[in-house]
């Protein structure tokens, strides 16, 4: 009998983003690539029996046929967020993932960042299944559709590009892969197709394991659910499909291996474990003997893992059950030797990056100022500017929540889900001044380099008055904490003492370009704009024209009523004084926000696409130009907004008489540069006709103008834009 167990090795990583990284907690030099941990894995895989294949010896064979003597298995989360997604938007990660001989792998939060559409040409080029096992997709079927349940329904399909499970033959036993995530993240995905909807985790799982156990189908003697939520929902989940040490007989999942939380954690349930300590997060206190693994991030940890697997149990539903399991913690070290072909090749993709940051990704018409007297003592351009960029980008996935019924209170279609934007002016670096003319994407870096993520908070009035108080507090000396602020008007007095310097704080109402009329519909005569004259010898001189609502006030800041503010989670963790922020519920967190870079990026090139296709004059119907239909996912509600954001670009643009007044469009970009700067600068009606020797370009700083470009570069697939200049206003 004893002849009969098995013991399966397997490895396991998740969420990993830079391929080359300075560790600082390795001390020295600390650089380590995600060539030194492929060679890890491949290293470990050797020393399995029968030989696992590796990444070159896969081609053209049948992953189900194979033979292999263990797993290695991915949890999810590479190609979003890092400086070189921010240029490659994730294709930077494909040879780095491919040359780590993976098996499966499961979906992350950040893999949505750049849009479903993109994401799914990605998993293309990979040589290893995705799986999304609970996210389904209802197109084909009405009753799915409009079911709110969230157990498994009849006319559940496979969301394209993604496997609802894999079953390998490991070492004689047959293996079922599945993948499950967490609802909690998918709330804060901008352009999740409507059409896919949530499943709950371990009805899945059950549903699943029926299906894969059934000696008469697939005949799984194991199941592994590779997993990307947090570690409490990991919990949650292993205890109620029986991923548990002496678990009852029953359907279910016999191990989770998890991703999202970025930190390293081992359930109770495991035997043995060697390596670097890990602490156990709070929450984790009904794990009493959960078979679980969680493996940090970054390429800097591999868990090792054997599982001694029972002899098999023929009138069981779990045919094997885990008998033991242990756990090596391996640390990549500066030291560790690379694969060689992937080192060079992560030389040459960074070189790549480097080269690509230098390309022009805006045009700046006035000073984009960064200098540290600027943003660290006053009011600054850039600060508003970026400041809003934040805020706009949670609009659209804090309202789908709210319409869900997610968010209490909830807020009316009118109002905003986000109030306010507060960062800090050490926020914002390059102690520079950056224009005007051409800004390059490695500027953006340098003014945005942290990779600390963005988060949204719940705080009351007092809070955000305390924070603006220390804000304040330093000056008149040149500290990084004085704010920068989006949505609200805030009025400080420097001669008062340090704690009493904020005289108040006014929130601002949105305004938009186009009012509305006595029946409540949106009017065609947009408000009065500025036009920037802009001479070229090459081009005979083009107008710019800066479409911008009038700022309104609103109502001034209650203590006791609570707020959404979008921040940093440098902020929101205390740090340079902001202790009240670190009182703040989070409706969007670390784990889910993204980059302040990212932010910016994503928001230049979304409105360099909607400009580009609002020149079009063929259509933007269903189904019409091709550059439109490139652009915009077929059919369901990103579809929809998309081509109301075109329309109402086009309209702006006068190209078009189309109107678009069920929504405010967006538009920024342009495809020529002016060559010198500003010579004159006047108001002018939107009624006036540029000289037709002149280019006309339209710059929208609407808030659904913001919105707009947001969405639509999440929801297209817009590689083929990906050029050109855009203007600041």
């Amino acid at each position: 009998m004893a002849a009969s167990r098995i013991a399966l090795p397997l490895l396991h990583h998740n969420d990993e983003y830079r391929i080359r990284q300075l560790d600082k907690s390795l001390g020295g030099d600390g650089i380590i690539d995600a060539s030194q941990f492929a060679a890890k894995i491949a290293r470990i895989r050797n020393t399995w029996t029968p030989a696992t294949p590796g990444p070159e010896e896969r081609e053209g064979k049948d992953a189900t046929q194979r033979e292999l003597g263990g797993l290695v298995l991915f949890s999810g989360d590479a190609f979003n967020p890092s400086v070189e997604s921010s240029v490659s938007r994730g294709e930077h990660m494909i040879e780095p993932l491919n040359a780590q001989g993976n098996d499966a792998a499961c979906v992350g939060n950040h893999d949505f960042d750049f849009g479903y559409p993109h994401l799914r040409s990605l998993m293309a080029k990979t040589n290893f299944p995705w799986h999304l096992s609970n996210i389904v997709d209802t197109s084909s079927s009405p009753a799915a559709q409009t079911s709110t349940s969230e157990e498994p329904q009849e006319g559940d399909a496979v969301v394209p590009g993604t496997q609802r499970y894999t079953v390998l033959n490991v070492k004689g036993v047959r293996v079922g892969i599945i993948g499950l995530v967490e609802k909690d993240w998918l709330a804060t995905l901008p352009s999740l197709p409507s059409e896919f909807r949530y499943r709950s985790m371990a009805s899945v799982a059950v549903a699943l394991s029926q299906q894969l156990r059934d000696p008469e189908g697939e005949a799984c003697e194991l199941i592994v659910a590779l997993t990307h939520s947090r570690v409490q929902n990991d919990i949650a989940l292993a205890n109620a499909v029986g991923a548990t040490k002496g678990s009852a007989d029953g359907h279910g999942v016999d191990i989770v291996l998890g991703g999202h939380d970025h930190t390293y954690y081992i359930g109770r349930g495991a035997d043995s474990f060697e390596g670097e300590a890990f602490e156990r997060p709070g929450g984790t206190d009904e794990d009493q003997a959960c078979f679980i693994i969680k493996s940090g991030s970054d390429f800097r940890d591999l868990s090792e893992a054997t599982l001694s697997l029972s002899p098999p149990q023929h009138n069981a539903i779990r045919r094997r059950r885990i008998l033991s399991l242990s756990v090596t913690r391996h640390r990549t070290l500066p030291s560790d030797p690379p694969l060689p072909a992937l080192r060079k090749r992560i030389g040459e993709l960074l070189a790549k990056v480097d080269e690509a940051t230098g390309q022009p990704v805006a045009f700046a018409l006035a000073p984009f100022d960064t200098r540290a007297d600027r943003v660290r003592m006053g009011e600054s351009a850039c600060g508003n500017f970026i400041a809003d960029v934040l805020r706009h980008s949670y609009e659209m996935p804090l309202r789908e929540r709210d319409r869900r019924g997610e968010l209490q209170p909830s807020r009316s279609e009118e109002g905003r889900e986000v109030d306010m934007t507060l960062i800090c002016g050490g926020s914002l670096r390059g102690d520079s001044v950056y224009g005007p003319g051409p800004l390059t994407l490695r500027a953006v870096l340098e003014v945005l380099p942290f990779e600390d993520a963005t988060v949204v908070l719940e705080l009351t009035g007092q809070q955000i008055w305390d924070a603006l108080e220390n804000g304040f507090s330093a000056y008149p000396r040149q500290e990084g904490r004085f704010p920068q602020v989006s949505g609200c008007n805030v009025v400080w007095d420097s001669s008062k003492p340090p704690g009493a310097r904020v005289v108040s704080v006014t929130l601002l109402r949105d305004g938009h370009l186009f009012g509305k009329d006595a029946a409540g519909q949106r009017s065609a005569a947009p408000q009065p704009v500025t036009v920037f004259e802009f001479e070229s010898d090459e081009q005979g001189g083009c107008s710019v024209e800066i479409q911008r609502p009038r700022l309104e006030l609103g109502r001034e800041l209650e203590m006791d009523k609570t707020y959404r503010v979008c921040t940093r989670e440098y902020m929101f963790l205390g740090h340079d004084g902001f202790e009240s922020l670190k009182a703040g519920k989070e409706l969007v967190d670390h784990e889910s926000g993204a980059l302040m870079s990212t932010l910016l990026r994503k928001y230049l090139l979304g409105a360099s696409l909607l400009w580009r296709l609002g020149q079009l004059r063929d259509s933007v119907e269903s189904g019409g130009s091709s550059s439109a239909a490139d652009a915009a996912p077929a059919g369901g509600a990103n579809a929809r907004i998309m081509q109301a954001s075109v329309a109402r670009a086009r309209r702006l643009a006068g190209t078009s008489s189309e109107d678009a007044a069920a929504g405010e469009g967006s538009l920024e970009s342009t495809t020529q540069q002016p060559t010198q700067t500003t010579t004159t600068t006047q108001p002018q009606s939107a009624a006036m006709t540029p000289s037709k020797s002149k280019a006309r370009y339209i710059v929208d700083s609407s808030p659904s103008g913001f919105q707009n470009a947001l969405h639509a570069a999440s929801a297209a697939h817009h590689s083929q834009h990906d050029r050109g200049e855009f203007f600041f206003g």
